[in-house]
């Protein structure tokens, strides 16, 4: 953002924004892995295991999910066809 704000074009601002935008979810996304991945720092849910077979990408039937770290009990959550893609549309 070298830059002056102030002599760039509309367009030119409205690209930053959508690529400020991009990053922001990006940003968000990975925070999102953070909490999840270092439970014992924030005190969010995780994955403490797996049950069934996997498919071709690695994924099993089913997980178990603990709700915080510590926790002496577990949920287990069921694998549904349905996906979610952060790339394209």
């Amino acid at each position: 953002m070298t830059e002056d704000l102030e002599e760039m074009t509309r367009e030119q601002l409205l690209g930053q924004i959508m690529t400020l935008r991009k990053a922001l979810d990006a940003y968000e996304r990975e925070r999102e892995r953070f909490r999840h991945a270092h439970p014992e720092f924030t005190g969010d849910f995780f994955i403490s295991g797996k049950l069934g077979s996997s498919d071709n990408n690695g994924l099993p039937d089913k997980i178990e999910v603990c709700p915080s770290y510590g926790c002496a009990w577990v949920q287990i959550y069921e694998k549904t066809e349905k996906t979610i893609s952060f790339e394209g549309s």
